[in-house]
């Protein structure tokens, strides 16, 4: 069979490998790689084509799309300096990951299936990208092209790519390849200078090396993951690149000298890493975003436990879900048998490694690079994650797809076992990642999916009750955040949403006392406090309320609607100027909101200055066109500014809107008789007095409508 004889053509490169990477071929011989490269990118696109169809969520999305201003605004300059100098939102410090989203509000606006078709595409040059690399290190076509497809279609690659606010995983993965990818053209290089030149240590003459450089500053401000990715280009010096062998025989040094050199061309790569590292640390630190409340023996035990049940994950991907909550106390019994089956298989590894060092390899790399997510310092509440097995899965993947030419290759008769394993692999995958991918249509779904196949999980309960809350199922929401705490009691999170919960039910005593919960946990203080604001105005207690908005803002300077919150407070209170100042910091940090353009529009018009306020009013009708109160608040300020009939105008379009509203007929009238059409004026009084025959203020003016100059009253907000 083709590929019985495709697999002892690979096997022949590990039997007897060759001097250098493979030569470059010439097109005519690359046509067959080119189709398959271009099957692999087709393949991942069509399996993961239904998450197109699918939601943003309520974890994470919020913070990477649906409500940050940010990211919404597009690609500027004001947005692009924030993602290089924002530190605070979502824990990390990945700028090309914020602008990658800026893009696609760009392109997109805030339609889902757009974010999803980039990391569908992402996810699809990935796979490529995989199956072209290790072609090129290796040489092993058919190897290759499996191992790609199999890391292209697992169900565990759902997770990446079909949720929007992990774009950072799929593009992280786009960079590390690329370096990888940069640094095999630079080894390359500097065989071919070496073979004619005798020359050693060419490395960093390649333009490549500076590429893969580049690359990987690229993808640490992508994912901070990343920083282990040095490490795996030690081990790929080691198989396939076979780097620490002497091959130059006149040119001799001893191993160990080889080594050194090998390991001096990674310094910049460490370096690079080590400041991202302590960058990564610092910021998740900052935003509350590292565990303290785990013990460092539980986070040992679980890491243990991780490190096996993550392969398990992968040769048996059933159960998924978007969290898995931390048990934070293992049995004995699980970790012992984790830490004998870890030893174990390092041992038979490294003992096997000579003969095949494809094992070591793919063992070390699983185990390195899952390293800095694996809990010893504990990120966020979960004990694993599926997104983080997007690279480290390649390392599990390359033993099992290069072992089995081995095996068979040995056996006659099990010619055929490549063949029949590839099907029996990339079939079943492909169909649980498409069963995989409708679970995250929506947060309902995702959630419920989860709670169906774990336990306790807060998490899940939490993001339920949020879409419950944003339909307006009030009661409901309380009753899954209330199961969240049961699960978490210190879940801080939860508290804050509980506290918004119980405060639009008028449950203003249980709602300020989650709220005191949550300050004390401090791990959102800034919406604490603007949610005591909220409650606080809603009991009439203006002044204490734009305290706490103002606390808000101090904490968190970049939050437009603690801006608007607290310039309404300071409105009520009469300090006009005041609240003018903070509408306008709003309207600059959300210029797209004509909610904020039209109280700042009602600020300016207080204060007389009628030309700004008619500025702001034009820019919220631009926005929302619909609006009959912005197009009244229009009219009122163009008729205090003399321009009548522009004011007539717009009263006329208001009132094709809602011809219902006396309140604009009777303004209409006064702007109307102000031009001397007393006729037309009369009309419009007497229509206000149908609607509402008690109206007090159209029948004065009807009254008195030869009485003398009219002046518009100042507006009431």
């Amino acid at each position: 069979m083709a590929w019985s004889l495709l697999s002892r053509e690979s096997l022949r490169v590990v039997r007897h490998p060759a001097k250098n990477i493979p030569p470059q071929r010439r097109l005519s011989d690359e046509r067959p790689a080119i189709l398959l490269c271009l099957l692999l990118f087709g393949g991942a696109v069509w399996t993961f084509w239904p998450a197109l169809q699918n939601g943003f969520v309520d974890y994470d999305d919020p913070d990477y799309v649906t409500q940050n201003h940010h990211v919404q605004g597009g690609l500027t300059w004001t947005n692009a300096r924030w993602a290089f100098t924002n530190t605070g939102a979502a824990g990390f410090w990945h700028p090309l990951t914020w602008l990658s989203h800026m893009l696609d509000c760009q392109l997109f606006g805030l339609n889902p299936w757009g974010h999803h078709l980039t990391g569908v595409l992402l996810h699809a040059t990935n796979v490529a990208l995989v199956f072209l690399v290790f072609r090129k290190m290796t040489g092993a076509t058919w190897r290759s092209w499996l191992l790609a497809a199999l890391f292209g279609a697992h169900p565990l690659r759902v997770e990446s790519v079909a949720w929007a606010a992990e774009r950072k995983d799929v593009l992280g993965g786009l960079f590390w390849l690329l370096t990888t990818w940069a640094y095999v053209h630079a080894v390359q290089w500097e065989r071919g200078r070496t073979s004619k030149a005798g020359a050693r240590g060419a490395l960093f003459f390649s333009s490549f090396y500076w590429l893969a450089l580049v690359f990987f500053a690229c993808g640490l401000m992508s994912k901070p993951m990343l920083v282990t990715l040095p490490f795996t280009l030690l081990l790929l010096d080691y198989w396939p690149l076979k780097r620490l062998e002497n091959r130059n025989v006149e040119f001799k040094a001893s191993r160990r000298s080889r080594a050194g050199e090998v390991f001096l061309e990674k310094i910049p790569f460490f370096l690079m890493a080590i400041v991202a590292g302590i960058v990564a640390f610092l910021t998740q630190s900052a935003s509350h975003a590292t565990s303290v409340g785990v013990p460092w023996i539980a986070r040992l035990e679980n890491a243990f436990v991780s490190y096996v049940r993550y392969p398990g994950k992968i040769f048996y991907p059933a159960n998924l879900a978007f969290f898995y909550p931390h048990p934070h106390d293992w049995p004995v019994l699980p970790v012992a048998a984790s830490f004998v089956l870890l030893l174990a298989i390092t041992v038979f590894v490294l003992r096997s490694g000579r003969r095949h060092p494809y094992l070591p390899v793919g063992w070390f790399w699983f185990l390195g690079t899952l390293m800095p997510v694996i809990g010893l310092v504990q990120v966020g509440g979960q004990a694993m994650a599926d997104r983080f097995t997007y690279i480290p899965c390649l390392g599990i993947l390359m033993m099992v797809v290069w072992s089995l030419p081995e095996v068979t290759a040995r056996r006659s008769y099990l010619s055929g076992v490549t063949c029949v394993f590839a099907l029996a692999t990339i079939i079943p995958c492909v169909a649980l990642t498409r069963r995989q991918i409708p679970f995250w249509k929506n947060t309902k779904t995702l959630c419920r999916h989860a709670l169906a196949v774990t336990k306790d999980n807060y998490i899940a309960h939490y993001c339920l009750g949020a879409a419950f809350e944003r339909e307006h199922q009030t009661e409901r929401a309380i009753v899954q955040y209330r199961a969240a705490l049961a699960a978490e009691p210190d879940y801080a999170v939860a508290h804050n949403n509980l506290g918004f919960a119980l405060c639009s039910e008028g449950h203003f005593g249980e709602a300020m006392v989650e709220f005191q919960k949550a300050l004390e946990q401090q791990a959102d203080p800034a919406r604490t406090h603007f949610g005591m604001g909220v409650l606080l105005g809603r009991q009439g207690r203006v002044t204490e309320a734009g305290a706490q908005f103002h606390t808000a803002v101090q904490l968190q300077p970049d939050w437009p609607e603690a801006h608007f919150n607290l310039g309404i407070a300071l409105e009520h209170e009469g300090k006009v100027g005041d609240a003018a100042a903070e509408f306008q910091k709003a309207v600059r940090l959300e210029p797209d909101s004509a909610d904020f353009r039209l109280n700042l529009g009602l600020a300016l018009m207080a204060l007389n200055r009628q030309a700004e306020a008619i500025e702001q009013f034009q820019e919220s009708l631009k926005l929302q066109p619909g609006s009959i109160d912005c197009r009244v608040d229009l009219a009122n300020a163009l008729a205090r500014s003399g321009r009548l009939d522009d004011a007539i105008e717009q009263f006329q379009e208001a009132l094709k809107l809602n011809p219902s509203v006396a309140e604009i007929h009777n303004n209409l009238g006064l702007a109307l008789e102000m031009v001397g059409r007393s006729n037309a004026a009369a009309l419009e009084f007497q229509e206000a007095l149908k609607i509402r025959p008690g109206y007090a203020a159209a029948k004065k003016n009807l009254d008195g409508l030869s009485a003398g100059k009219r002046t518009f009253p100042a507006p009431k907000r």
